[in-house]
């Protein structure tokens, strides 16, 4: 019996070329947050802007994921449940958005817990099985290609990597 000792081809749900099921009209679809810079000068804001989800690859997903993270912290919504609740009865539509009340379900008392088992759980739909760490043994494989600038391929690997953290255990699985 003759054991291959050929590499295999690692996939990666993300790759270097940004691909993105979420068409023109989808993006155009936004919700616009004010965020107040310094409570002592109301002021002193700014505008964060959304699209809203509705379906898409993994990679949409995970950006939806990191724009919702960083409105609900500017916001300092992280532990209030109504609010986190009624961001995402905004920011979902379609197919997601009975996604998220199918695992919402009727529970009876509304707690960021819920609310943060409801989103695992459509990230276990939305994301390939195993994705961070296929992810992670891609960033540690892939090279530079020659038609991208070393500008262009830092900026998406740092992008890459900061979906790590929003995508399922096992991620130090080797």
């Amino acid at each position: 019996m003759e054991i291959s000792t050929k590499k295999m081809k690692l996939t990666s749900a993300i790759t270097l070329k940004v691909e993105t099921l979420v068409d023109d009209e989808d993006l155009k679809d936004r919700v616009s947050f004010n965020i107040v810079l310094d409570s002592a000068t109301p002021d002193d804001k700014i505008k964060l802007s959304i699209a809203k989800y509705g379906s898409g690859s993994a990679e949409d997903w995970l950006k939806f994921l990191s724009d919702v993270k960083k409105v609900s912290q500017a916001k300092q919504w992280e532990n209030k449940p109504q609010q986190l609740h009624a961001m995402y009865g905004l920011l979902l539509k379609g197919q997601a958005e009975a996604l998220y009340a199918r695992h919402i379900g009727t529970a009876s008392l509304l707690t960021v817990q819920v609310i943060s088992n409801a989103i695992v759980e459509m990230t276990r739909e939305y994301l390939p099985i195993d994705c961070a760490k296929n992810t992670a043994r891609y960033l540690q494989s892939i090279k530079k290609p020659y038609d991208m600038s070393i500008e262009s391929f830092y900026t998406r690997v740092k992008t890459i990597d900061s979906y790590l953290p929003l995508m399922l255990p096992p991620l130090n699985v080797n």
